[in-house]
């Protein structure tokens, strides 16, 4: 039997390290998604305690040059998550399109893998129906021979036919 060789095992090699290699951008789109995410919460936490200490001035005595200093880094605060919140939408996006790469790398890779498993099923059908050919052809060419090197037998009819002279075939 011979061995099976995938001739496009190249390309196989190829998708499948292309898909490595989207899976791995993939994960680092995703990874930096989360850390968006986790900058703009702590970012809205600091405005909430920021915008907590404000109502609480304006309930109490505060001197205005404090106040201001708070409105101030409110601003700033919120500003900072606006822009946070950007960044965490354009990771979002780019971790999508990643995602999106890594599927068709995937089902390039296992097209490629089907294709191979036809060709090794396909391959071993082929190998079976030539070792069925080479044993029927053996058992055909024993046949041929017995039934050629098999001793001529008459049957007594005949012989006694061919004794008397008389050359006719006498059939059984």
């Amino acid at each position: 039997m011979k061995p099976f060789v995938f001739r496009l095992d190249s390309i196989l090699q190829l998708r499948a390290r292309e898909e490595a290699r989207a899976q791995e951008i993939f994960e680092q789109a995703t990874h930096a998604c989360d850390r968006a995410g986790l900058e703009l919460t702590d970012a809205r936490q600091e405005l909430a305690g920021i915008e907590q200490a404000i109502t609480g001035q304006r309930s109490g005595c505060v001197k205005g040059s404090e106040h201001v200093i708070f409105l101030n880094a409110a601003k700033v605060r919120r500003e900072c998550c606006d822009r946070l919140a950007a960044r965490l939408d354009a990771a979002q996006k780019e971790m999508e399109a990643q995602r999106g790469l890594f599927q068709a790398a995937r089902r390039r890779h296992e097209a490629m893998i089907r294709l191979r498993d036809r060709h090794r099923c396909a391959h071993a059908a082929a190998e079976q129906r030539r070792e069925e050919a080479a044993i029927s052809d053996l058992i055909m060419s024993r046949h041929a021979l017995a039934s050629h090197s098999a001793p001529f037998s008459m049957n007594s009819t005949a012989i006694h036919h061919h004794a008397s002279g008389d050359n006719s075939v006498i059939l059984p």
